[in-house]
Protein backbone atom coordinates (compact mmCIF):
# COMPACT_ATOMS: atom_id res chain seq x y z
CA UNK A 1 0.00 0.00 0.00
CA UNK A 2 1.22 3.72 -0.73
CA UNK A 3 1.16 6.30 0.97
CA UNK A 4 -1.64 7.60 -1.11
CA UNK A 5 -4.02 5.14 -0.48
CA UNK A 6 -3.94 5.70 3.14
CA UNK A 7 -7.10 7.27 5.03
CA UNK A 8 -6.41 10.44 7.04
CA UNK A 9 -6.72 9.15 10.03
CA UNK A 10 -3.92 6.16 9.60
CA UNK A 11 -1.38 8.93 7.64
CA UNK A 12 -1.58 10.84 11.50
CA UNK A 13 -1.37 8.08 13.24
CA UNK A 14 1.98 7.01 11.12
CA UNK A 15 2.82 11.12 11.96
CA UNK A 16 2.60 10.58 15.65
CA UNK A 17 4.86 7.29 15.62
CA UNK A 18 7.56 8.58 13.28
CA UNK A 19 6.93 11.65 16.01
CA UNK A 20 7.32 9.58 19.08
CA UNK A 21 10.42 7.45 17.47
CA UNK A 22 12.20 10.81 17.05
CA UNK A 23 11.49 12.66 20.92
CA UNK A 24 12.58 8.69 21.87
CA UNK A 25 16.23 8.97 19.99
CA UNK A 26 16.70 12.65 21.31
CA UNK A 27 15.52 11.98 25.19
CA UNK A 28 18.35 8.99 24.98
CA UNK A 29 20.55 11.22 23.74
CA UNK A 30 20.07 14.10 25.88
CA UNK A 31 18.28 13.19 28.31
CA UNK A 32 16.00 15.76 28.44
CA UNK A 33 12.53 15.20 31.35
CA UNK A 34 10.41 17.59 28.18
CA UNK A 35 10.98 15.11 25.41
CA UNK A 36 10.03 12.06 27.16
CA UNK A 37 6.73 14.19 28.15
CA UNK A 38 6.06 15.00 24.68
CA UNK A 39 6.79 11.60 23.63
CA UNK A 40 4.25 10.42 26.25
CA UNK A 41 1.78 12.75 24.94
CA UNK A 42 2.45 12.14 20.97
CA UNK A 43 1.82 8.21 22.34
CA UNK A 44 -1.50 8.74 24.08
CA UNK A 45 -2.60 10.93 20.77
CA UNK A 46 -1.40 7.36 18.48
CA UNK A 47 -3.46 5.23 20.54
CA UNK A 48 -6.40 6.79 20.78
CA UNK A 49 -5.98 7.13 16.88
CA UNK A 50 -4.46 3.40 15.95
CA UNK A 51 -7.06 1.75 17.81
CA UNK A 52 -10.00 2.77 15.45
CA UNK A 53 -8.05 0.79 12.87
CA UNK A 54 -6.79 -2.31 14.98
CA UNK A 55 -8.26 -5.87 14.98
CA UNK A 56 -11.31 -6.45 17.10
CA UNK A 57 -9.69 -8.54 20.30
CA UNK A 58 -7.13 -6.29 20.05
CA UNK A 59 -9.73 -3.23 20.80
CA UNK A 60 -11.54 -4.98 23.21
CA UNK A 61 -8.07 -5.77 25.50
CA UNK A 62 -7.93 -1.54 24.61
CA UNK A 63 -10.51 -1.29 26.23
CA UNK A 64 -10.28 -3.37 29.09
CA UNK A 65 -6.94 -1.10 29.64
CA UNK A 66 -8.94 2.34 29.45
CA UNK A 67 -11.29 0.47 32.01
CA UNK A 68 -8.26 -0.06 33.90
CA UNK A 69 -6.82 3.14 34.17
CA UNK A 70 -10.33 4.79 34.68
CA UNK A 71 -10.24 2.85 38.10
CA UNK A 72 -7.05 3.90 38.53
CA UNK A 73 -7.47 7.53 38.49
CA UNK A 74 -10.74 7.95 39.48
CA UNK A 75 -11.39 5.21 41.84
CA UNK A 76 -7.79 4.69 43.60
CA UNK A 77 -7.08 8.48 42.32
CA UNK A 78 -3.41 7.30 41.07
CA UNK A 79 -2.69 8.82 38.11
CA UNK A 80 0.91 6.85 38.82
CA UNK A 81 0.08 3.62 36.73
CA UNK A 82 -1.21 5.17 33.66
CA UNK A 83 1.87 7.09 33.65
CA UNK A 84 4.97 4.65 34.30
CA UNK A 85 2.25 2.39 31.24
CA UNK A 86 2.76 5.46 29.00
CA UNK A 87 6.23 5.90 29.60
CA UNK A 88 7.35 2.29 29.16
CA UNK A 89 5.22 2.59 25.90
CA UNK A 90 7.16 4.94 24.32
CA UNK A 91 9.96 3.28 23.96
CA UNK A 92 8.17 0.29 22.07
CA UNK A 93 6.95 3.33 20.12
CA UNK A 94 10.70 3.66 19.07
CA UNK A 95 11.12 0.29 18.58
CA UNK A 96 9.18 -0.83 16.02
CA UNK A 97 9.56 1.78 13.62
CA UNK A 98 13.23 1.07 14.38
CA UNK A 99 12.75 -2.45 12.75
CA UNK A 100 10.76 -1.46 10.48
CA UNK A 101 13.79 0.47 9.07
CA UNK A 102 15.51 -2.37 9.01
CA UNK A 103 13.12 -4.49 7.23
CA UNK A 104 13.52 -2.09 4.64
CA UNK A 105 17.41 -1.45 4.19
CA UNK A 106 17.14 -5.37 4.36
CA UNK A 107 15.39 -5.95 1.01
CA UNK A 108 17.85 -3.75 -0.66
CA UNK A 109 20.23 -6.66 0.12
CA UNK A 110 21.97 -8.37 -2.82
CA UNK A 111 23.16 -11.70 -0.49
CA UNK A 112 20.42 -14.44 -1.78
CA UNK A 113 21.88 -14.66 -5.69
CA UNK A 114 24.44 -17.39 -4.74
CA UNK A 115 22.36 -19.31 -2.66
CA UNK A 116 19.28 -20.34 -4.98
CA UNK A 117 22.38 -22.49 -7.16
CA UNK A 118 23.52 -24.52 -3.86
CA UNK A 119 20.22 -25.13 -2.50
CA UNK A 120 19.08 -27.11 -6.03
CA UNK A 121 21.86 -29.43 -5.10
CA UNK A 122 20.94 -30.61 -1.35
CA UNK A 123 18.46 -33.07 -0.40
CA UNK A 124 15.19 -32.00 1.24
CA UNK A 125 16.64 -32.63 4.84
CA UNK A 126 19.69 -30.07 4.09
CA UNK A 127 16.93 -28.06 3.09
CA UNK A 128 15.12 -28.27 6.43
CA UNK A 129 18.81 -27.40 8.02
CA UNK A 130 18.80 -24.56 5.58
CA UNK A 131 15.81 -23.10 6.03
CA UNK A 132 16.28 -23.44 10.05
CA UNK A 133 19.55 -21.50 9.83
CA UNK A 134 18.56 -18.35 7.25
CA UNK A 135 15.61 -18.05 9.52
CA UNK A 136 17.30 -17.84 12.71
CA UNK A 137 20.59 -15.87 11.33
CA UNK A 138 17.90 -13.47 8.91
CA UNK A 139 15.23 -13.46 11.60
CA UNK A 140 17.74 -12.52 14.50
CA UNK A 141 17.36 -8.98 13.06
CA UNK A 142 14.69 -9.19 10.56
CA UNK A 143 12.08 -11.27 12.85
CA UNK A 144 9.36 -12.78 10.46
CA UNK A 145 10.88 -11.37 7.46
CA UNK A 146 13.86 -14.39 7.47
CA UNK A 147 10.99 -16.16 6.34
CA UNK A 148 10.14 -14.01 3.08
CA UNK A 149 13.74 -14.47 2.45
CA UNK A 150 14.18 -17.52 2.74
CA UNK A 151 11.05 -18.80 1.28
CA UNK A 152 12.12 -16.68 -1.98
CA UNK A 153 15.40 -18.90 -2.08
CA UNK A 154 13.47 -22.25 -2.45
CA UNK A 155 12.14 -23.94 -5.34
CA UNK A 156 8.66 -22.44 -6.42
CA UNK A 157 7.00 -25.89 -6.22
CA UNK A 158 7.07 -28.19 -3.38
CA UNK A 159 4.79 -30.77 -2.34
CA UNK A 160 2.20 -30.00 0.95
CA UNK A 161 4.60 -32.46 3.13
CA UNK A 162 7.91 -30.93 2.58
CA UNK A 163 6.59 -27.48 2.55
CA UNK A 164 4.96 -28.17 6.53
CA UNK A 165 8.50 -29.43 7.30
CA UNK A 166 10.44 -26.32 5.87
CA UNK A 167 8.00 -24.24 7.86
CA UNK A 168 8.10 -26.23 11.08
CA UNK A 169 12.05 -25.19 10.84
CA UNK A 170 11.81 -22.00 10.10
CA UNK A 171 9.56 -21.62 13.10
CA UNK A 172 12.00 -23.22 15.08
CA UNK A 173 15.02 -21.27 13.61
CA UNK A 174 13.19 -18.07 14.19
CA UNK A 175 11.95 -19.22 17.92
CA UNK A 176 15.64 -20.10 18.75
CA UNK A 177 16.81 -16.53 17.53
CA UNK A 178 14.31 -14.98 20.16
CA UNK A 179 16.39 -17.02 22.82
CA UNK A 180 19.10 -14.83 22.62
CA UNK A 181 18.54 -11.66 19.57
CA UNK A 182 17.87 -8.22 21.07
CA UNK A 183 15.73 -7.00 18.38
CA UNK A 184 12.79 -9.03 19.57
CA UNK A 185 10.06 -7.60 21.64
CA UNK A 186 10.77 -10.99 24.41
CA UNK A 187 14.54 -9.56 25.30
CA UNK A 188 12.89 -6.02 24.91
CA UNK A 189 9.98 -6.91 27.43
CA UNK A 190 11.88 -8.70 29.75
CA UNK A 191 14.35 -5.94 29.87
CA UNK A 192 11.82 -3.05 30.33
CA UNK A 193 10.35 -5.70 33.20
CA UNK A 194 13.97 -6.21 35.03
CA UNK A 195 16.03 -3.01 34.63
CA UNK A 196 18.71 -4.34 36.73
CA UNK A 197 19.51 -7.02 33.34
CA UNK A 198 21.92 -5.84 30.84
CA UNK A 199 21.67 -6.48 27.10
CA UNK A 200 25.16 -8.55 27.30
CA UNK A 201 23.60 -10.67 30.34
CA UNK A 202 20.33 -11.85 27.55
CA UNK A 203 22.57 -12.04 24.60
CA UNK A 204 25.11 -14.62 26.55
CA UNK A 205 22.47 -16.29 28.20
CA UNK A 206 20.18 -16.53 24.93
CA UNK A 207 23.12 -18.19 22.80
CA UNK A 208 23.49 -21.02 25.69
CA UNK A 209 19.85 -21.59 25.59
CA UNK A 210 20.07 -21.26 21.11
CA UNK A 211 22.59 -24.00 21.20
CA UNK A 212 20.98 -26.26 23.42
CA UNK A 213 17.53 -26.02 20.80
CA UNK A 214 20.06 -26.83 18.43
CA UNK A 215 21.33 -29.41 19.85
CA UNK A 216 17.91 -30.98 20.55
CA UNK A 217 16.77 -30.38 17.08
CA UNK A 218 19.71 -32.16 15.70
CA UNK A 219 18.59 -35.70 17.79
CA UNK A 220 14.85 -34.85 16.92
CA UNK A 221 14.65 -34.06 13.02
CA UNK A 222 18.60 -34.40 11.21
CA UNK A 223 19.94 -37.43 12.94
CA UNK A 224 19.76 -39.01 9.51
CA UNK A 225 22.73 -36.51 7.86
CA UNK A 226 26.33 -36.66 8.81
CA UNK A 227 28.75 -34.25 9.88
CA UNK A 228 29.76 -33.27 5.82
CA UNK A 229 25.81 -33.77 4.70
CA UNK A 230 25.15 -31.08 7.75
CA UNK A 231 27.89 -28.64 6.99
CA UNK A 232 26.90 -28.30 3.75
CA UNK A 233 23.64 -25.98 4.01
CA UNK A 234 24.95 -24.04 7.15
CA UNK A 235 27.94 -23.14 5.58
CA UNK A 236 25.07 -21.99 3.12
CA UNK A 237 24.04 -18.97 5.72
CA UNK A 238 27.50 -17.91 6.47
CA UNK A 239 26.26 -14.79 4.33
CA UNK A 240 24.49 -13.76 5.92
CA UNK A 241 26.22 -13.91 9.84
CA UNK A 242 28.10 -10.84 9.00
CA UNK A 243 25.40 -8.23 9.07
CA UNK A 244 23.43 -9.87 12.16
CA UNK A 245 26.80 -10.43 13.53
CA UNK A 246 27.50 -6.75 13.58
CA UNK A 247 24.22 -5.16 14.22
CA UNK A 248 24.13 -7.23 17.54
CA UNK A 249 28.02 -6.39 18.47
CA UNK A 250 26.74 -2.57 18.24
CA UNK A 251 23.89 -3.16 20.32
CA UNK A 252 25.63 -4.99 22.74
CA UNK A 253 28.73 -2.63 22.97
CA UNK A 254 26.50 0.17 23.18
CA UNK A 255 24.52 -0.91 26.40
CA UNK A 256 27.74 -2.39 27.95
CA UNK A 257 29.43 1.25 27.26
CA UNK A 258 26.52 3.28 28.53
CA UNK A 259 24.19 1.05 30.33
CA UNK A 260 21.09 1.32 28.22
CA UNK A 261 18.94 -1.43 28.30
CA UNK A 262 19.01 -3.43 25.41
CA UNK A 263 15.87 -1.98 23.72
CA UNK A 264 17.23 1.56 24.06
CA UNK A 265 20.31 0.40 22.15
CA UNK A 266 18.72 -0.62 19.22
CA UNK A 267 16.61 2.44 19.04
CA UNK A 268 19.96 4.14 19.09
CA UNK A 269 22.30 2.11 16.82
CA UNK A 270 19.90 0.60 14.36
CA UNK A 271 19.11 4.06 12.44
CA UNK A 272 22.40 4.56 11.84
CA UNK A 273 23.76 1.30 10.57
CA UNK A 274 20.87 0.96 8.45
CA UNK A 275 21.74 4.44 6.64
CA UNK A 276 25.44 3.52 6.53
CA UNK A 277 24.57 0.52 4.86
CA UNK A 278 22.32 1.92 2.41
CA UNK A 279 25.04 4.98 1.34
CA UNK A 280 26.71 2.18 0.16
CA UNK A 281 24.35 1.42 -2.32
CA UNK A 282 23.59 4.07 -3.87
CA UNK A 283 21.08 6.78 -4.76
CA UNK A 284 17.83 4.63 -5.97
CA UNK A 285 17.74 1.57 -2.80
CA UNK A 286 18.66 4.36 -0.20
CA UNK A 287 15.11 6.14 -1.36
CA UNK A 288 13.48 3.00 -2.11
CA UNK A 289 13.95 1.46 1.24
CA UNK A 290 12.91 5.19 2.86
CA UNK A 291 9.93 5.43 0.83
CA UNK A 292 8.63 2.60 2.10
CA UNK A 293 8.53 3.70 5.46
CA UNK A 294 5.56 6.11 6.02
CA UNK A 295 3.23 3.70 4.68
CA UNK A 296 4.31 0.92 7.04
CA UNK A 297 4.47 2.71 9.78
CA UNK A 298 0.39 4.41 9.22
CA UNK A 299 -0.33 0.48 9.35
CA UNK A 300 1.92 -0.46 12.78
CA UNK A 301 -0.65 -0.39 15.59
CA UNK A 302 -1.80 -3.42 17.37
CA UNK A 303 2.01 -4.68 19.05
CA UNK A 304 2.17 -0.62 20.21
CA UNK A 305 -1.09 -0.73 22.00
CA UNK A 306 -0.74 -4.61 23.29
CA UNK A 307 2.18 -3.03 24.98
CA UNK A 308 2.03 -0.13 25.87
CA UNK A 309 -2.30 -1.31 27.69
CA UNK A 310 -0.04 -4.28 29.87
CA UNK A 311 2.22 -2.04 31.09
CA UNK A 312 -1.20 -0.05 32.19
CA UNK A 313 -2.59 -3.09 33.60
CA UNK A 314 0.19 -4.69 34.83
CA UNK A 315 1.08 -1.37 37.08
CA UNK A 316 -3.02 -1.45 37.81
CA UNK A 317 -3.02 -5.05 39.22
CA UNK A 318 0.13 -5.37 40.85
CA UNK A 319 -0.76 -2.24 42.69
CA UNK A 320 -4.46 -2.89 43.37
CA UNK A 321 -4.08 -6.28 45.32
CA UNK A 322 -5.90 -8.05 42.48
CA UNK A 323 -2.70 -9.99 41.95
CA UNK A 324 -2.49 -11.20 45.73
CA UNK A 325 -4.05 -14.63 44.21
CA UNK A 326 -1.79 -15.92 41.80
CA UNK A 327 1.03 -14.53 43.98
CA UNK A 328 -0.44 -16.96 47.44
CA UNK A 329 -0.63 -19.52 44.83
CA UNK A 330 3.40 -19.36 44.03
CA UNK A 331 4.23 -18.10 47.03
CA UNK A 332 4.56 -21.85 48.16
CA UNK A 333 7.15 -22.12 45.63
CA UNK A 334 9.29 -19.50 46.24
CA UNK A 335 11.82 -21.45 48.55
CA UNK A 336 12.12 -24.30 45.78
CA UNK A 337 13.22 -22.28 42.32
CA UNK A 338 13.02 -26.06 41.03
CA UNK A 339 9.59 -25.86 40.62
CA UNK A 340 8.70 -22.00 40.90
CA UNK A 341 10.92 -21.60 37.63
CA UNK A 342 8.90 -24.30 35.58
CA UNK A 343 5.31 -22.62 36.97
CA UNK A 344 6.34 -19.56 35.84
CA UNK A 345 7.62 -20.50 32.22
CA UNK A 346 4.19 -22.75 31.88
CA UNK A 347 2.27 -20.06 32.73
CA UNK A 348 3.44 -17.52 30.02
CA UNK A 349 3.86 -20.73 27.18
CA UNK A 350 0.70 -21.74 28.42
CA UNK A 351 -1.20 -18.97 28.57
CA UNK A 352 0.58 -17.93 25.26
CA UNK A 353 -0.63 -21.38 23.63
CA UNK A 354 -4.67 -20.81 24.83
CA UNK A 355 -4.56 -17.02 23.20
CA UNK A 356 -3.20 -14.91 25.46
CA UNK A 357 -0.26 -13.23 24.12
CA UNK A 358 3.05 -13.57 26.87
CA UNK A 359 3.74 -9.75 26.83
CA UNK A 360 0.36 -9.36 28.94
CA UNK A 361 1.02 -12.71 30.75
CA UNK A 362 4.60 -11.64 31.62
CA UNK A 363 3.91 -7.76 32.22
CA UNK A 364 0.58 -9.28 35.05
CA UNK A 365 2.90 -12.16 36.30
CA UNK A 366 5.84 -10.16 37.33
CA UNK A 367 5.23 -7.11 39.48
CA UNK A 368 2.55 -9.70 41.47
CA UNK A 369 5.16 -12.07 42.03
CA UNK A 370 7.78 -9.65 43.63
CA UNK A 371 7.85 -11.56 46.68
CA UNK A 372 8.25 -14.80 45.63
CA UNK A 373 10.92 -14.00 43.01
CA UNK A 374 13.06 -12.49 46.12
CA UNK A 375 14.80 -16.30 46.05
CA UNK A 376 15.64 -15.94 41.98
CA UNK A 377 18.48 -13.96 40.70
CA UNK A 378 17.40 -11.12 38.50
CA UNK A 379 19.06 -12.72 35.01
CA UNK A 380 16.88 -15.29 35.64
CA UNK A 381 13.78 -14.07 36.20
CA UNK A 382 14.43 -11.78 33.14
CA UNK A 383 15.20 -15.30 31.03
CA UNK A 384 11.72 -16.87 32.47
CA UNK A 385 9.99 -14.46 30.20
CA UNK A 386 12.25 -14.80 27.06
CA UNK A 387 11.81 -18.39 27.51
CA UNK A 388 8.41 -18.96 28.20
CA UNK A 389 7.95 -16.22 25.31
CA UNK A 390 9.95 -18.40 23.05
CA UNK A 391 8.18 -21.43 23.59
CA UNK A 392 4.56 -20.13 22.92
CA UNK A 393 6.28 -18.65 19.81
CA UNK A 394 6.70 -22.19 18.36
CA UNK A 395 3.09 -23.80 18.29
CA UNK A 396 0.78 -20.49 19.47
CA UNK A 397 -1.43 -20.54 16.32
CA UNK A 398 -1.87 -16.88 17.76
CA UNK A 399 1.92 -15.59 17.57
CA UNK A 400 3.09 -14.49 14.25
CA UNK A 401 5.98 -16.83 13.82
CA UNK A 402 3.79 -19.33 13.19
CA UNK A 403 0.61 -18.14 11.85
CA UNK A 404 3.67 -15.67 9.30
CA UNK A 405 5.14 -19.06 8.14
CA UNK A 406 2.01 -20.72 7.63
CA UNK A 407 1.05 -17.59 4.74
CA UNK A 408 4.71 -17.75 3.59
CA UNK A 409 5.22 -21.59 3.37
CA UNK A 410 1.31 -22.21 2.21
CA UNK A 411 0.31 -24.72 4.58
CA UNK A 412 -2.55 -25.20 7.91
CA UNK A 413 -1.86 -23.30 10.79
CA UNK A 414 -2.83 -26.53 12.43
CA UNK A 415 -0.11 -28.12 10.73
CA UNK A 416 2.49 -26.54 13.26
CA UNK A 417 0.67 -25.90 16.13
CA UNK A 418 0.14 -29.47 16.50
CA UNK A 419 3.50 -30.90 14.56
CA UNK A 420 6.83 -32.43 15.64
CA UNK A 421 7.21 -28.68 17.23
CA UNK A 422 5.25 -29.39 20.00
CA UNK A 423 7.55 -32.81 21.02
CA UNK A 424 10.42 -30.09 20.40
CA UNK A 425 8.59 -27.52 22.83
CA UNK A 426 8.30 -30.39 25.96
CA UNK A 427 11.92 -30.90 25.33
CA UNK A 428 13.57 -28.18 25.28
CA UNK A 429 11.30 -26.53 28.33
CA UNK A 430 11.91 -29.35 30.43
CA UNK A 431 15.78 -28.96 29.89
CA UNK A 432 15.82 -25.50 29.82
CA UNK A 433 14.04 -24.95 33.38
CA UNK A 434 16.26 -26.89 34.78
CA UNK A 435 19.43 -25.03 33.39
CA UNK A 436 17.90 -21.82 34.82
CA UNK A 437 17.00 -23.44 37.86
CA UNK A 438 20.79 -24.73 38.25
CA UNK A 439 21.64 -20.99 36.76
CA UNK A 440 19.95 -19.80 39.73
CA UNK A 441 21.18 -22.14 42.11
CA UNK A 442 25.09 -21.09 41.09
CA UNK A 443 24.58 -17.21 41.35
CA UNK A 444 22.84 -17.15 44.26
CA UNK A 445 25.26 -19.45 46.16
Amino acid sequence: MSIDKLTPLQRLSGALLALVWLLVVLYLVLGFALLRALAVGCLAAFLFCAVPKASVHIRLLFGAGVIAAAWSILGARDWGPVLRGLQSGIIIGAFFPTILLLRATADESRLLGATRARIDSWNETQREVWVQAASHLLGSFLMIGGYVIARSALPARLHEEQRVRLAQSAVLGLGLAACWSPFFLASAIASQLVPAVHAWQLVALGLGFAAIGWSIARLMFFRSLDVAALAAPLRGVVTFAMPSTALVALVVALSVATGLRSLEAVVLVVPPACLAYLATLGREPTLRALNRLPATLARVSDEVIVFTTAMCVGAVVAGSGAGQALSQLLAGLAGTPLLLIPAEVALIAGAGYAGLHPMISATLMLPVLAEAHRQLSSLVVAYIVVFGWVLSSLVAIWTLPVASAATNFGVPVRRLALGRNLRFVLAFGILGCMVLAALNRLMMS
